[in-house]
């Protein structure tokens, strides 16, 4: 949790993404967690520690009268130690053919409305995003905004 010093830049986008209502699990070289247009890349031990957490926050959540979200409140509901294993891709930024065009109908490509033929994957250590080729062009254009910005502040570096 952090304390925003100053917003760098701000585009509105629409809320529909590549993959508006998907939820996957997937287990392969790593188990692959799929949120919507967000894919979380895991080791085992990882996606374990995970699922006991997802476990604990609920009972906790319920011991503490299932409080619903709301502005000024922050309840942690778990905290685990992950990525003992770290995957790390490094940043890449690809073109990508949808491969779930040519599925249609097939399980493969259940929960995936996008239609276009092609889009953009963002790599970034261990965690892949989906994006049309429209809604990167709007995240590249905040992103050298936010760069620009950002010469007028000191900050240590985090590599």
């Amino acid at each position: 949790m952090g304390h925003i010093l100053k917003q760098l830049a701000k585009r509105d986008i629409c809320s529909r993404t590549i993959f508006n209502n998907r939820f996957t699990i997937e287990i392969s070289e790593k188990v692959h967690l799929h949120y919507r247009n967000l894919r979380i890349i895991l080791n085992l031990s990882d996606f374990l520690e995970l699922c006991k957490g997802c476990i604990a926050s609920l009972d906790r959540w319920a011991k503490l009268g299932l409080p619903e979200p709301k502005e000024g409140q922050h309840i942690e509901l778990c905290r685990k130690k992950v990525a003992t294993e770290a995957c790390n891709a490094g940043i890449q930024v690809s073109l990508n053919s949808n491969l779930y065009n040519k599925n249609e109908g097939k399980i493969y490509a259940e929960g995936a409305e996008f239609t276009d033929d092609q889009y953009v994957h963002i790599k970034i250590r261990d965690i892949r995003i989906e994006c049309s080729i429209k809604e990167f062009e709007v995240l590249a254009d905040a992103i050298i905004e936010a760069k620009e910005r950002l010469k007028d502040f000191s900050i240590s570096p985090l590599l």
